[in-house]
């Protein structure tokens, strides 16, 4: 009940900001760059790995490491929700659109550390590859 409601906010909150004209990525970054400051007490490539990885293995029931070392990670999550994955919780929003929006939020944050991460949706699920 609580990742619903995490993702229902979530999804409400990317309507509402493409319906201002943003994309779910332009609103990601947007965050992202408001976690700036926490995450310079935190700058390691590795810290945010961590943080990536626990936190869809705290959202989700799997994440598979596909390729690992020490400047490079590749994972993917099979599924972020089926139930957003199925069919769309809200009018103008999709699981293409959370993905985004994450994308641009981590994104923003590995940039500003000066790192790469970029997640993509496909068949598979989520794929994220973070680059030291």
């Amino acid at each position: 009940a609580a990742k619903a409601l995490m993702y229902r906010n979530i999804g409400s909150a990317i309507v509402e900001a493409k319906a201002g004209g943003m994309t779910a990525e332009e609103y990601g970054k947007k965050l992202g760059r408001q976690w700036f400051p926490v995450w310079d007490n935190n700058p390691g490539f590795e810290q945010l790995v961590n943080f990536s990885i626990w936190s869809w293995a705290a959202l989700t029931d799997e994440v598979k490491i596909l390729e690992q070392s020490a400047d490079k990670v590749v994972y993917l999550v099979p599924s972020l929700s089926r139930e957003l994955e199925e069919a769309p919780l809200l009018e103008s929003f999709s699981i293409e659109d959370m993905v985004a929006f994450f994308d641009g939020m981590m994104s923003e944050i590995a940039a500003h550390l000066g790192f790469s991460m970029k997640m993509t949706w496909g068949d598979e699920g989520m794929k994220a590859i973070m680059t030291r």
